[in-house]
């Protein structure tokens, strides 16, 4: 595989995991992704922490999610 098979993969398979998200809310009642966790778990690189067992116990951080509204 080369680096333009493995890009298309990944941006097909984040579309259509983000299309049946939003598809499966109005369909089931199950709420999208809360991304906040990973946005605060990329934050926490610049401290070092790359495994964080207590990231659900931490205070939310400043960026870690993104308002498109």
């Amino acid at each position: 595989m080369n680096l333009l098979e493995i890009l298309t993969v990944g941006v097909v398979a984040t579309a259509a995991s983000d299309i049946w998200q939003q598809a499966q809310k109005p369909l089931t009642g199950i709420p999208a992704a809360n991304w906040s966790v990973t946005g605060r778990w990329v934050i926490g690189w610049r401290d070092g922490r790359i495994y964080d067992p207590m990231i659900g116990k931490r205070p939310s951080l400043k960026g870690e999610t993104v308002d498109f509204h």
